[in-house]
């Protein structure tokens, strides 16, 4: 598999992502929309959109007192979920390397915590879909549900696949052109 960085221009350094290229059919990923950004890296964009659609909320609120809410939910939830990307950092870690466990906690609370988040904004949003005074919030509830669901489904699609017996057969093979080549 081949690196080849993918730089946002406007972004500072700390946001270059690196886009993977396939050489063989056996290296592919499922097809995602997110299938190039490693879990790290959409944790961290979600965190991102947390945020933003937090302090958004607060700003279409007209900045009333009650509001201050949003700018905690979502920057209280884009901080879990900096932690737990942080957690998640290093895949290339093997059972009993130190790490393994925080990496393997990181990875399984990132598949569960967007789900959770995104059934307290269903809840949140109900409550306020009838409510006129609280009108605004509903696209902001939208897009913070839609990309837990869509972090989720990110994460998940890159969940690594077990050997079948061709592969680790085509394995072998390779081990033992290996050892010939010595």
């Amino acid at each position: 598999m081949t690196t080849v960085p993918l730089t946002i221009a406007p972004l500072p350094s700390a946001f270059t992502f690196s886009a993977r290229v396939h050489n063989s059919k056996s290296q592919r990923r499922t097809s995602s929309t997110m299938a190039f950004l490693n879990p790290q890296e959409i944790l961290t964009l979600y965190g991102l959109c947390l945020m933003l659609c937090g302090a958004l909320a607060f700003q279409a609120s007209g900045r009333k007192d009650g509001a201050m809410t949003a700018l905690y939910v979502g920057n209280g939830a884009a901080a879990i979920t900096f932690l737990t990307a942080a957690a998640v950092g290093n895949k290339k870690l093997n059972k009993g390397d130190p790490g393994y466990k925080l990496m393997m906690a990181g990875v399984h609370w990132a598949l569960v915590y967007p789900l959770l988040l995104a059934g307290a904004l269903s809840f949140r949003l109900y409550k306020a879909w009838g409510n006129p005074a609280k009108a605004y919030l509903i696209p902001y509830f939208v897009t913070m549900i839609v990309a837990s669901v869509a972090v989720v489904a990110g994460i998940a699609v890159q969940k690594p696949k077990k050997a079948t017996a061709e592969a680790a057969a085509g394995e072998a093979a390779d081990k033992a052109k290996e050892v010939k080549a010595e």
